[in-house]
């Protein structure tokens, strides 16, 4: 293809000379469908074919830090490098930097050799492409699927879903379309469906896991977390529905749902004369998309007559990295209404400490990371957490670790310097009832404490 788009035929390599058969280099999908399917009735049923989806990750910091040209160049060299990879007969670089290929297969099935093969030497290419780009670091995610009939359409939606599992990974990877990944994802369909017909009914609730001072072992707060309730009454936990509810957005009126139910608990709890105390609530990274999320909140809380200070936003951590300006103006609106807002696993990310040069926050959660055991952790995290702890305290910001599941933990914590903890050692997260009993027994001190 030239740097118009333009079509043309080459001669296959030495590699597959014995086909017979044309390479194309194509920039048109339907063309891509036309000739692939022509392909294979000319070879079939003596051949075995597969499709190949691949992208390359990060391909935009090309653009940003070395201009479109470069990157027109390295699109042109990664099509390049395709077509004369062995067993490839008809490419098509369907948009960006998204190219599918038609591969013939000398066996019925892709060997891992053969796709650790192709992880190889998509290696080779992005190291042999580095001295153009040596402050991009790039990978290629590639899928693999067995063309095992003549539906084309399915096979490229399977080694799509193949590529963007290999997206999961942190380096190049190629993940072949098998058996066990199509029971996967025709589970997580079904476990999709489940998740939207039970926030379409309302069946998700909360348990709450308490927040504890070891200085007094006394509860101070709690985390909201949901759980979704399936009609033969079954428990399902936030990983087997949230991802999808973040896929097609509807994690926002999950979370709605949510901060009003425990507004409701709350306003139930002091119209009694109960006591209680601030409880957090998870906000998903779609929010910050929308400039009034911070006034429905207020609107939401106010209707309930529910004080401000009882109520926590939580932002995950890494969720920073996608946004940092939108996430600024929300954790800034929601502050100024009086809510506190905590930044959740802190360490699980790499955000770092710009995040206190950027933002404005209340709580700083650590991920359990740095209760790790590895001596050569440990040592960095001796070191770490103190000093976070004392910037922390400059800023007028609250450290408190989760995760926390034995007394030496608790004992390094305090040590450190960190007073605050939420973990399984004290408690799992419990029903609203369960969790009302600890309010009450012992005067509001954990049973476990000392």
């Amino acid at each position: 293809m030239d740097k118009k788009g333009n079509t043309y035929d080459h001669t296959i390599d030495s590699a597959n000379s014995n086909l017979d058969c044309p390479f194309v280099h194509l920039n048109d999908y339907a063309e891509f469908m036309k000739k692939s399917q022509s392909v294979i009735r000319s070879l079939t049923p003596q051949k075995h074919f597969a499709i190949l989806y691949a992208d390359i990750t990060d391909f935009k910091t090309i653009d940003t830090f070395y201009g479109f040209a470069e990157g027109e160049r390295m699109l042109e060299a990664f099509s390049n490098f395709l077509r004369t990879s062995e067993n490839i007969l008809v490419c098509n670089r369907v948009f960006s930097d998204h190219f599918v290929c038609l591969l013939f297969l000398r066996q019925n099935s892709m060997s891992k050799e053969k796709t650790t093969s192709y992880r190889k030497k998509f290696n080779w290419f992005l190291s042999k492409q580095q001295i153009y780009h040596p402050d991009c670091y790039l990978h290629i995610a590639c899928g693999l699927c067995e063309l095992k009939t003549d539906d084309l359409i399915h096979a490229i939606d399977h080694a799509d879903t193949a590529r963007k599992r290999s997206k999961l990974h942190s380096d190049t990877t190629v993940v072949w379309f098998d058996k066990q990944m199509n029971q996967q994802m025709h589970l997580e369909e079904q476990t999709a469906h489940l998740a939207q017909a039970a926030l379409r009914k309302k069946r998700y609730c909360f348990f709450l896991q308490p927040k504890v001072n070891l200085h007094t072992g006394q509860i101070i707060g709690a985390e909201a977390l949901a759980r979704s309730i399936t009609e033969d009454g079954q428990m399902m936990l936030p990983d087997q529905f949230i991802p999808f509810l973040e896929r097609n957005g509807s994690i926002i009126e999950m979370d709605y749902l949510m901060c009003r139910k425990v507004c409701e608990y709350l306003a139930d709890r002091i119209r009694q004369g109960l006591p209680v105390v601030a409880i957090s609530v998870n906000l998903s990274r779609l929010h910050a998309s929308y400039e009034n999320t911070a006034e429905v909140l207020h609107a939401m809380v106010s209707s309930y007559h529910i004080p401000p200070y009882l109520l926590e936003f939580e932002l995950t951590e890494t969720l920073l990295l996608k946004g940092l300006k939108s996430m600024k103006h929300l954790i800034d609106a929601l502050r100024g209404y009086g809510y506190k807002v905590s930044i959740d696993d802190f360490g699980s990310g790499y955000t770092g400490t710009n995040i206190w040069q950027e933002l404005n926050f209340d709580i700083l959660k650590l991920d359990k990371k740095f209760l790790s055991t590895d001596p050569k952790v440990k040592q960095r995290n001796d070191a770490l957490i103190p000093n976070l702890i004392k910037i922390a305290n400059q800023l007028q910001t609250t450290v408190l670790c989760e995760g926390v599941e034995t007394a030496v933990q608790c004992k390094y914590l305090e040590k450190m310097g960190c007073y605050l903890v939420q973990g399984y050692y004290f408690s799992e997260p419990v029903p609203c009832k369960t969790f009302d009993k600890l309010l009450v027994q012992n005067h509001g001190m954990v049973p476990n404490w000392r």
